[in-house]
């Protein structure tokens, strides 16, 4: 029963009487007793007498030796009083405990009461002996007038030496009292009984139970190394590295785009139906001024247009392309978004793990990648830090070339470039066109580039030239008979000029009119005539061969012919693998950011250390409730905004997934994980376990169980998880960083608003409702029933009085209407809310890798509708065909 209470923050004096109230029974304040109710007894109510009032299975018992948790209604053997005692986990060694000494015997005024913790029990044959080490016991006004009034202080741990036997027990101390008891308990049927102690076999189970989390963990471990070995990796037994290659022609008919323009409403022709055709061991340059669709065409050849509405379609040895394409394919953009933090041959050597063949050995990749090195003239940069905006690392230049290297490392049959020249000297430009046109010599690769204003020299080096101005195609065929072609319509260039100069000079000087005509006349010459008819027989060719069987020699001098489930694999590595590499890069990375990782470990320790400070060791009195209360929740708070620095995981970033995923490196959910995986660990778990150790021993909270101690650690790790995939939500969906830090801010601020500390949300209404909406509300809700638990709070009886009495935590949050509710609901909710914001942060990234389709709208697409064959089968198929007839 409640013998005391708190109404409005004030204390009950000697009225505390008309306050009493039994779970099991009703206070009747005319004689100060309790009316049971059926199937309970004692003078609090508390001592069950049948099995049918038990919950959860459990019996009544009436055995006086204690299991666990014991309840005792006693008569003292002096002046008709009576004394009750409840007892709870007195297993663990640390149990805890309620002692009240009663006017009467069948109740009425309390004359002391005392607060039990650190309690133990032993047995020795018939006799029990309960010991508390930490009592903290309070007279009230009844006891004037008893002999024993000065000695209640005094008592600061007891032991009450019972026989079982005859339910006779003796405290012997400040004062002794004998009393003769009546006891019962509710006991699980299989409750233990022995007489041994049970402080020894907590140890030993939480032992267990730590070893079992330890083992656990490894098995786990294990287990995910086992399928990371295991799982396919979509490989190809290539015994050399001169058979990885294929030689592959690129068509591409009737490519159009269009967008529009949201401030006019109007639509604007990007590109207007192009054509063309690429051989391989050509290098194909795209020239026209600027805004004349350069950009647009190579994006849409590579399949990175995710803008506008195109038409068209793109055949590889005249089959259409599909998802495979990105893997025999590389694309270098006009960016040069690398990560400053790793050398040019570490950079080169993940991209090498992630585009090569999983069987490729170390060794061999590291060939590869020199050898890239050496065709680029980059060697000597080899082990310098590509940069960062703090550190200085390689030139511009520089940076240009291992952005291509990037793409040569897996030697891929097309190479889109995208303004390669841009931002280099003239000598470095010559030199750079001088190795990609030996590599398509040398290696059969099909080079497409679009360039603005190339020297004479460069120009020259050219295989096949494409003029575009406005979205036109003004010219396509050998770059030799450009000049010719202009000529024949009656545009002369001047002696000793650069082609390249007057070309561009001539589609930005002529109007929108004079550029369509151009166009007419171009399609109507034979050049286009002559594209027409390798187009055609590319088709025919596919057509013809595309219902054979696989040719065995489908690699040049290859061994091995893979199945064609691991040629349509979009990716060369597994799934764990990409993890696995991504992990790795990302957690160097990390390592070699000063103002990441390090700034993060000194500035949670820091803050628990002064937050230690400011909340130390508060007391047990009710003036200090305030300062538990908001501790806990600032402890939260903290946690969530240093969770803003996950911001950067998805943003930073962004443009580096973007080009990396769609060349075919790894998939979204691989990058996912392993980005994940790499914050969370070392950015969240392990600064908020140094953070939560620091202040909860400073602060002083709860230190009799361990499993208390981790229980709040890990309310914060799963806190701190929340704000983290919050952060990774909002990290995805924002245009700019200010819009992000804007939004998580307003985001965090609503989560405290409706935590439960600021605003009640526990009482039912809307409030409640905007509740479940904070995951704040969750954690404080868990931390405030754990640490106010087995809280015992001293409040004075009145105000300036020297006396006080003894309330439970778990009362002082019900008057504050701060009491827990189910603990499962709240760890649930937790777990909700994180896998609710991870799979928003995953949906939202994937849509940034959304890209248009290119509509097939050409008689041929009618014909290859319904077939099923990979264009990549083909390809293979053709080289071994044409290996054959050679």
């Amino acid at each position: 029963m409640t013998l005391l209470s708190i109404g409005n923050g004030d204390l009950m004096n000697d009225s505390w009487m008309s306050d009493i109230s039994s779970v099991h029974g009703d206070f009747n304040p005319a004689d100060g007793t309790c009316k049971c109710l059926p199937g309970w007894s004692g003078i609090d109510c508390s001592l069950c007498n049948t099995d049918s009032v038990c919950t959860d299975g459990r019996t009544c018992s009436h055995e006086f030796t204690i299991v666990d948790d014991m309840s005792y209604s006693c008569a003292v053997n002096f002046d008709n009083q009576a004394l009750t005692a409840n007892f709870h986990n007195l297993s663990t060694g640390v149990g805890t405990g309620h002692l009240q000494n009663l006017k009467q015997r069948n109740g009425g005024p309390m004359i002391f009461n005392c607060s039990l913790a650190a309690c133990r029990v032993d047995h020795d044959s018939n006799t029990q002996t309960i010991a508390c080490s930490n009592v903290h016991c309070y007279c009230s006004t009844w006891c004037d007038g008893e002999a024993y009034k000065d000695n209640i202080n005094q008592i600061t741990s007891f032991t009450i030496v019972c026989d079982t036997s005859k339910h006779l027990c003796t405290y012997d101390g400040a004062l002794r009292i004998t009393f003769q008891c009546n006891n019962s308990v509710c006991l699980l049927p299989t409750a233990t009984r022995e007489g041994a102690n049970t402080a020894w076999t907590y140890e030993v189970r939480l032992t267990l139970l730590v070893c079992l989390a330890v083992f656990g963990t490894l098995w786990i471990l294990l287990f995910i190394t086992i399928i990371w070995i295991a799982a396919p990796a979509y490989k190809f037994d290539i015994p050399a590295l001169d058979d990885y290659h294929m030689q592959a022609s690129l068509a591409w008919e009737y490519i159009s785009c269009t967008v529009n323009n949201s401030i006019t409403g109007t639509e604007k022709v990007i590109l207007n139906n192009i054509s063309g055709f690429a051989k391989s061991g050509e290098v194909v340059a795209i020239m026209g001024p600027s805004g004349g669709g350069k950009t647009s065409f190579i994006d849409i050849l590579a399949g990175r247009k995710n803008t506008g509405v195109i038409h068209g379609q793109v055949l590889v040895n005249g089959a259409p392309r599909d998802g495979t394409f990105k893997r025999v394919s590389g694309y270098v953009m006009q960016d040069e978004k690398l990560i400053g933090t790793l050398t040019v041959k570490e950079h080169l050597m993940y991209v090498a793990r992630l585009k090569l063949p999983s069987n490729f050995n170390w060794s061999q990749r590291e060939a590869k990648v020199l050898r890239t090195l050496s065709d680029l003239g980059i060697s000597h940069i080899a082990d310098t830090l590509i940069g960062t905006e703090m550190t200085r690392g390689i030139s511009g230049g520089e940076k240009r070339r291992v952005t291509i290297a990037s793409e040569l490392v897996s030697d891929p049959c097309i190479l889109f470039l995208d303004e390669p020249t841009s931002g280099l000297d003239s000598h470095t430009s010559q030199r750079l066109m001088k190795r990609l046109k030996t590599m398509a010599v040398e290696r059969n690769k099909t080079i497409l580039m679009s360039i603005h204003q190339p020297s004479s020299g460069i120009f020259n080096s050219f295989d096949q030239l494409m003029l575009l101005s406005r979205g036109e195609c003004v010219y396509y065929g050998p770059r030799s008979q450009a000049m010719d072609h202009f000529a024949s319509l009656g545009y002369h260039s001047p002696l000793h000029y650069n082609p390249a100069d007057y070309l561009l000079d001539l589609v930005i000087e002529n109007d929108r009119s004079t550029i369509r005509a151009m166009a007419r006349s171009y399609r109507d010459g034979h050049a286009a005539r002559d594209m027409v008819r390798q187009i055609d027989e590319a088709k025919e060719t596919y057509l013809a061969r595309s219902g054979l069987t696989l040719s065995p020699a489908i690699f040049r001098r290859a061994k091995y012919v893979p199945p064609p489930s691991e040629l349509r694999a979009q990716y060369m590595t597994s799934w764990f693998t990409q993890v696995y590499v991504i992990a790795h890069r990302t957690f160097l990375n990390n390592f070699r950011n000063p103002y990441l990782l390090r700034f993060q470990y000194i500035a949670v320790s820091v803050l628990g250390i002064v937050l230690g400070g400011v909340y130390w060791h508060p007391g047990v009195y009710i003036s200090d409730v305030k300062d538990r209360l908001g501790c806990l929740f600032f402890v939260m708070s903290l946690l969530s905004f240093s969770s803003m620095s996950s911001l950067d995981v998805f943003y930073n970033e962004r443009s580096i997934f973007v080009r990396e995923r769609a060349n075919g490196m790894y998939t979204t959910s691989a990058y996912f994980v392993a980005r994940a995986i790499c914050d969370i660990i070392p950015m969240r778990v392990l600064p908020t376990i140094i953070l939560g150790s620091t202040t909860y021993f400073m602060i002083g909270m709860d230190t009799s169980l361990w499993s208390t101690f981790l229980s709040f650690i890990g309310v914060l790790v799963a806190t701190s998880l929340c704000a983290s995939s919050l952060c990774f939500a909002v990290s995805t969906i924002s245009p700019s960083l200010a819009f992000a830090n804007l939004l998580t801010i307003l985001m965090l601020l609503y989560c405290m608003l409706f935590g439960g500390f600021l605003v009640d949300t526990r009482s039912d209404g809307p409030l409640k409702i905007l509740g479940y909406i904070s995951f704040l509300n969750f954690g404080f809700d868990l931390l405030v029933t754990q640490q106010f638990t087995p809280l015992t709070i001293r409040v004075q009886i009145a105000p300036g009085s020297s006396e006080y009495f003894d309330i439970t935590g778990q009362e002082i949050l019900r008057r504050l209407n701060l009491e827990g509710g189910n603990s499962t609901v709240d760890i649930v909710g937790l777990c909700v809310w994180f896998a609710a914001y991870f799979v928003i942060a995953y949906i939202c990234l994937n849509l940034a890798l959304k890209v248009s389709t290119i509509l097939q709208v050409s008689p041929y697409s009618a014909l290859t509708a319904g077939r099923s064959h990979d264009w990549l089968l083909h390809l293979i198929h053709s080289q071994g065909l044409r290996k054959q007839e050679d």
